[in-house]
């Protein structure tokens, strides 16, 4: 769809009235040049597998949701879905469910953006991939990944007055990473709980009335807050378990608070 305002755009792909599996499906909407808000849906549901979704935005008001969730018990196979939106007040929405190994990716450029990733496994615990890009002003994101061992989930924010959210439950060995620049009254915070040998990093640079918190439950937890060139800003970290480890490093900041809270032996807070 080109230079068509107010345009609706929905593909779904299952696996029929006869049952069984869909593997390797492919989709992809593409909507450009537009001034008004389209929208575009990309459902691959019951027992899909293997399945790819693209999403291309460019212009105002934009909504993007893709669904690929397995149905029956859990996928072997990972899907792959990419939203790339360019222009103001998009919103990406995408959930895969019990697919094991699927990677999820979410590009914004513009003001106003809000991306949600949902990402859960129900069978061996394989690992997720979610990474979520924002350049505007006014960005949210959240990433949500549950039951997925050695998970990888990233956002990066450029700009003002953002959010970044990452929740890994019931995951270990996994990674959590927000990176946030040039941005004034912006918050991070990272929750992994229920999990082991997770590591959360918050990194924010350049930035004014910000803060970071990582709260982990567990063992051997690894927590790290970056903040340099900063004002009026806070930190927090926050562990339960054994043998955890934390560190605040704030350098060149002015009128800034760091606190470490931690329960249980051997931790070590730097």
């Amino acid at each position: 769809q080109y230079a068509s305002d107010s345009s609706v755009a929905t593909i779904t792909q299952s696996n029929g009235p006869y049952g069984g599996t869909t593997s390797n499906n492919e989709a992809t909407i593409n909507q450009l040049s537009a001034t008004l808000g389209n929208n575009a849906e990309i459902l691959q549901t019951e027992d899909s597998e293997d399945s790819a979704a693209t999403i291309n935005q460019t212009g105002a008001t934009n909504t993007a949701i893709a669904r690929q969730i397995h149905s029956g018990g859990y996928s072997t196979g990972g899907s792959v879905t990419f939203v790339d939106q360019n222009g103001d007040q998009n919103d990406a929405d995408v959930t895969q469910s019990h697919t094991d190994g699927s990677d999820a990716d979410v590009a914004q450029k513009g003001a106003l953006n809000d991306a949600t990733v949902r990402q859960d496994s129900n069978g061996p615990h394989d690992a997720m991939f979610a990474d979520v890009i924002q350049n505007g002003d006014s960005n949210i994101a959240e990433t949500n990944q549950d039951d997925a061992d050695q998970s990888q989930a990233t956002v990066t924010q450029t700009g003002n007055f953002q959010t970044a959210t990452i929740k890994q439950d019931d995951s270990s060995a996994s990674t959590a990473t927000t990176d946030q620049a040039d941005s004034n009254g912006s918050s991070a915070a990272i929750t992994q709980t229920n999990g082991a040998s997770n590591t959360a990093s918050a990194t924010q640079v350049e930035a004014q009335d910000t803060g970071a918190t990582i709260i982990q439950n567990g063992s051997e937890n690894d927590a790290v807050i970056y903040q340099y060139h900063m004002s009026a800003t806070t930190a927090s970290s926050r562990q339960v378990g054994d043998l955890n480890k934390s560190n605040i490093n704030q350098q060149h900041t002015d009128a800034s608070d760091a606190t470490v809270l931690q329960n249980g032996n051997s931790n070590d807070a730097l």
